[in-house]
């Protein structure tokens, strides 16, 4: 049997929002859970695989007797058209799902480079930095990114909606910070989560069996966000440019 889980917490994330290195940075404390994209449909395929094919509701408890560390702290990161597709078009509540859990949230102030950033990765099928080669060159299109931010957009209006009706505040991460401050930021996650045992200070490096993620944007994100933004009107800009907490 598994360890009781005596605390639980959804990264409720958006793409390319810095949530992959959170997760894994809260991964590594040893404390604050394994918390990953589990309701990315690659990751149930592979754990259908092994298992058998199971309902939602069964799919969770069993993550939990497997990915709940031992200070009994389980994490999960889901975006929000996985929470769409596997939970609530099922009928189920996540709340129920995953009572008492905490909220943390990603956001990015610079919209455009978030979209910029998910069209090439939907072109060249690569996702994080340590994953094979990029499968084809990325081609600029304009529309593309622009459909891009639209889903951004709605990813950030559904979880705003989502908490809203529940009287939720989330804690709210940004990416710059993130990735300005790992340490501080994750301390700041810690603290809000407040795993059992955590100690004075939290224990970071610890191996976890994969690579931390790294930035994956070069000259081609930069040359892109230039141009997207040259093509645009000043207005249209200021409006991708969102704001956040910590």
């Amino acid at each position: 049997m598994g360890t009781p889980v005596a605390r639980r917490y959804v990264i409720a994330s958006v793409p390319r929002s810095g949530s992959s290195l959170l997760a894994h940075l809260l991964w590594e404390t040893g404390v604050a859970g394994a918390p990953n994209e589990y309701l990315n449909p690659l990751q149930r395929r592979d754990f259908d695989e092994r298992f058998g094919p199971m309902p939602v509701e069964v799919y969770l408890r069993r993550l939990e007797r497997f990915r709940t560390t031992d200070n009994g702290v389980f994490g999960i990161k889901i975006h929000r058209h996985h929470a769409r597709r596997w939970i609530e078009s099922l009928g189920h509540d996540l709340n129920i799902l995953l009572p008492d859990a905490e909220r943390v949230t990603s956001a990015r102030r610079d919209r455009i480079a978030q979209a910029v950033s998910m069209e090439i990765a939907h072109q060249t099928r690569r996702w994080a930095h340590h994953l094979q080669p990029p499968r084809r060159q990325a081609t600029y299109n304009h529309g593309a990114i622009r459909r891009r931010l639209n889903a951004i957009d709605r990813q950030i209006a559904g979880w705003a909606a989502w908490f809203k009706e529940r009287g939720i505040s989330p804690l709210t991460i940004c990416y710059e910070n993130l990735v300005a401050d790992p340490d501080g930021t994750l301390g700041k996650v810690l603290a809000h989560i407040d795993p059992p045992g955590l100690g004075d200070r939290p224990t970071t490096g610890r191996d976890v069996g994969r690579p931390r993620p790294q930035r994956q944007a070069d000259r081609m994100n930069a040359a892109w966000i230039a141009r997207f933004r040259a093509e645009t009107v000043p207005g249209f800009q200021r409006g991708v440019v969102g704001r956040c907490r910590i």
